[in-house]
């Protein structure tokens, strides 16, 4: 791994403030689309590309191109990776 490939992400946190949902930090954190984070959020929970075009009601290609989108904006390049980045996102408990 060269140092292209590393990337490093800080977060301050006010543990005495109120937390917030987990697609709003998702929006500010990564700069997510609301379409994108619905698929971030869908994929995190176990869905699969095709459930979630039917669920969402557009074609797969539509959801593959916004998975692409969080991949470019997550710095991720597989589901694994990036499912695994939400979860730990969704642990940080990033407050207003």
């Amino acid at each position: 791994m060269d140092q292209q490939d590393l990337r490093v992400a800080v977060f301050i946190v006010d543990l005495n403030a109120k937390s917030r949902d987990c697609k709003t930090v998702l929006q500010q954190v990564f700069g997510l689309a609301a379409a994108e984070t619905r698929v971030a959020v869908a994929l995190a929970s176990g869905t699969d590309l095709t459930q979630a075009a039917e669920e969402f009601g557009v074609s797969r290609n539509t959801v593959r191109t916004q998975l692409r989108a969080i991949f470019a904006k997550t710095a991720t390049s597989r589901q694994s990776d990036l499912v695994r980045l939400l979860a730990h996102t969704e642990r940080i408990a990033i407050q207003e």
